[in-house]
């Protein structure tokens, strides 16, 4: 259900351009050190899949790898074939200018289990969606670091070595547009289908003081990414690339019939953390997977599991009335965590589907102060449809 790491399963069968090439480059030098699922999982990691989506909250040192997601969606699904019937969508509130300041530092917070539990009853109650495909649509946004030379920084929550902050003038933050449909398991593809488009929205300064700072640099209209010097972040909107619709090629939890009673669904996902590469502590686990069915494509009977699953986790919080970074309104929920940012998932109250994820920092850090949006993922647009795809 990762759509970003279906979005990495369409790149990987790409023609050899020159930007599948650095792709494939930057793929070996980050397999060493990038934990968590392979390729073909975190939300593209997708929703149960990374990554890029999905959003796993962060591992000990508090803050998520993206560099894999930022450069598999810059260099995108350039070469890939195929075009994309998107269908119309459930939207949620247009996105707002990119974010500065997101929840304080610090969220107080509350004891979730309460909250959580009405949750399941919300999603059990909920009528079940049917349809061929399974589509959706987000967006992302990033925090980046310029430096001298109109190039950017690589920041502590970037994955890889350390890295000096020396050189640093101001922020800008990236957006970027995913959409992916997907179809389950068919005799001809037994892992199912998928088809998607990516396209960068363009980065903006991150705030007003950002802006004083970017105008005194001679307002330059694009930069150069840390990652590869040969790629440019770019101010302006890029061309919007297509995928697929191609097999996917390796079993992941989407594929299999999953217990609907939330003992034996925690029991589930302990039991295969080997099998789905999955790590992390017990709860960590747990909070991964359960919140990774909480979008509207998981049934009805397992979303209501899941927040079971979720509200027996010891020391998970909750706090109501946060808006996420288009100005809706919904009710974050987190793990606590070590290190300087904390990673909340925004759930919807009145319909108990999720809104979006975001990662905040906790402290000031790489000059963000505490609040600090660096990351976020909005659910823009799903649904179930049995439109073709592509006629």
């Amino acid at each position: 259900m990762n759509e970003l790491n279906m979005i990495r399963v369409l790149l990987d069968q790409a023609p050899p351009s020159a930007e599948v090439i650095a792709e494939g480059r930057r793929r070996i030098a980050a397999s060493a050190t990038e934990p968590g699922r392979p390729a073909a999982l975190r939300s593209v990691a997708g929703p149960k899949t990374r990554t890029a989506a999905h959003l796993r909250a962060a591992r000990g040192r508090g803050f998520r790898h993206r560099t894999a997601r930022r450069v598999a969606i810059g260099a995108a699904a350039a070469g890939a074939a195929a075009g994309l019937a998107f269908v119309t969508l459930v939207p949620h509130a247009a996105p707002a200018a990119p974010p500065g300041r997101g929840q304080a530092a610090e969220l107080p917070g509350r004891a979730a289990r309460g909250f959580l539990l009405t949750m399941a009853v919300k999603a059990a109650a909920a009528s079940p969606s049917t349809g061929r495909w399974y589509c959706q649509q987000m967006e992302e946004g990033q925090r980046m670091l310029v430096g001298a030379d109109d190039t950017t920084l690589q920041a502590p929550w970037d994955q890889g070595p350390a890295a000096s902050l020396a050189g640093y003038q101001y922020a800008i933050f990236g957006k970027t547009m995913i959409q992916s449909c997907s179809e389950p398991p068919t005799k001809s593809a037994p892992y199912g289908t998928v088809e998607g488009a990516t396209q960068s929205l363009g980065a903006q300064p991150a705030s007003a003081a950002d802006a004083a700072a970017w105008r005194r640099a001679g307002s330059p209209t694009s930069w150069i990414a840390w990652y590869d010097r040969t790629v440019r972040i770019t101010m302006a909107p890029g061309r919007r690339y297509l995928a697929g619709p191609r097999p996917l090629t390796g079993k992941s939890l989407d594929d299999i019939t999953l217990p609907t009673n939330a003992a034996q669904l925690k029991a589930f996902f302990l039991d295969h953390q080997a099998e789905f590469h999955e790590a992390g502590t017990p709860s960590e686990i747990l909070y991964n997977d359960a919140t990774s069915y909480m979008t509207g494509r998981s049934a009805p009977a397992l979303r209501a599991a899941a927040y079971r699953v979720l509200a027996s986790l010891p020391g998970i919080r909750m706090k109501p009335n946060v808006q996420d970074p288009a100005g809706q309104s919904g009710t974050a929920v987190w793990l606590p965590q070590a290190g300087p940012t904390l990673a909340l998932v925004i759930v919807d109250p009145a319909t108990s589907t999720w809104l979006g994820t975001e990662e905040v920092t906790k402290r000031s850090v790489a000059h963000a102060a505490a609040g600090t949006v660096i990351d976020y993922t909005l659910f823009t647009g799903s649904g179930w449809t049995n439109t073709p795809r592509s006629g």
